[in-house]
C-alpha cells in the first residue's frame, strides 16, 4: 500500500482495512509497515482471483469511487518468511484450518479429517497428527 496515495485520497490505512474487511473477504494478504507500527491486512474468502482483489471498490470521504489497485500494488507472490513451524525440533508444515463464520464447526472438522486420511494414502512417507482440535470442546 502506498501511504502517500492513501492520504492523497483523504483515506487512512484503517479505513482501507475496514473496507476490505467489510467486503467479506478472508485470507492473509500481507502487512503495512509505517515508522510507528505494523498492520496486518487480512482478506476473507470470496475473492477468486488477484484481479478481483485489484478491482475492489473503495469510496473516498469525498464520495469518489477508487479501486484498491489505485492505492496499492496488489500482487500474487511469495511472502517473506515470518514464522517457522517446528515439531520435535524438526522443521514441519503447520496447517491451520479456520471455518467461515456460517460453517458448522463439527462438519468442517470431519471434512478435514477425511481429507487428511486421503493425503496419508497418497503421501505414504509423511506423518501427520492433530496438535489441537477446538471441536472437541463442542463434541464433549
Amino acid at each position: 500500500m502506498d501511504p502517500k496515495k492513501i492520504e492523497g485520497y483523504g483515506l487512512t490505512i484503517a479505513q482501507v482495512q475496514q473496507t476490505v474487511a467489510s467486503s467479506n473477504l478472508d485470507f492473509p494478504t500481507g502487512n503495512v509497515s509505517t515508522r510507528d507500527n505494523r498492520t496486518t491486512i487480512r482478506l476473507a474468502g470470496k475473492v477468486t482471483s488477484i484481479e478481483e482483489l485489484r478491482n475492489l471498490p473503495i469510496t473516498t470521504p469525498a464520495g469518489v469511487q477508487i479501486y484498491l489497485r489505485d492505492i496499492a500494488d496488489v500482487q500474487d507472490g511469495i511472502k517473506e518468511i515470518e514464522k517457522v513451524a517446528r515439531l520435535d525440533r524438526q522443521n514441519t508444515i503447520l496447517l491451520q484450518v479456520f471455518k467461515q463464520s456460517d460453517a458448522n464447526a463439527v462438519a468442517v472438522s470431519e471434512g478435514v479429517k477425511r481429507q487428511l486420511d486421503r493425503w496419508k494414502k497418497i503421501m505414504q512417507a509423511t506423518r501427520s497428527r492433530f496438535l489441537s482440535q477446538m471441536t472437541l470442546l463442542i463434541l464433549h
